[in-house]
């Protein structure tokens, strides 16, 4: 076969590619609502610190725009409009932050009270114990 040959059947193989993934791409952007953790309007918060972050205004998935070959799961980001009316994104903040709305972020707090509860509580044994056999030992 001829070159040129074989470029035109590749050509036609990627172009059915293409419609393939625009396929896809068509699915997953109908059904990200329905995946999403959080809908377009809900507020998050950083459960770590309490910050509200602002308000969900869209849903995206990183690879959509960036790897389309590579989009194959529902795995759904958020821009949402800060207190200060900027856009910001979830996507950027991966590893630091930990997302979450108002139910969330109240769990999280008692969690974390419940823990520091029992630090003080296991340190003052502790503490106890070594006072105790320091006393004894005199």
């Amino acid at each position: 076969m001829l070159k040129a040959d074989l470029d035109a059947e590749l050509e036609i193989i990627n172009a059915e590619v293409d419609v393939v993934l625009a396929k896809r791409k068509a699915w997953m952007d109908a059904h990200m609502g329905d995946y999403a953790k959080y809908q377009i309007g809900d507020v998050i918060y950083d459960l770590k610190t309490g910050e509200k972050l602002g308000c969900i205004t869209r849903h995206y998935r990183y690879q959509a725009s960036h790897a389309p070959f590579f989009d194959t799961t529902m795995s759904i980001e958020y821009e949402f409009e800060t207190p200060l009316g900027c856009l910001d994104n979830t996507s950027r903040h991966h590893g630091w932050i930990m997302f979450g709305n108002i139910g969330q972020l109240l769990e999280y707090q008692k969690s974390e009270l419940a823990f520091t509860q029992l630090k003080v509580k296991a340190s003052a044994e502790y503490d106890g114990d070594i006072y105790a056999a320091l006393l004894n030992a005199g």
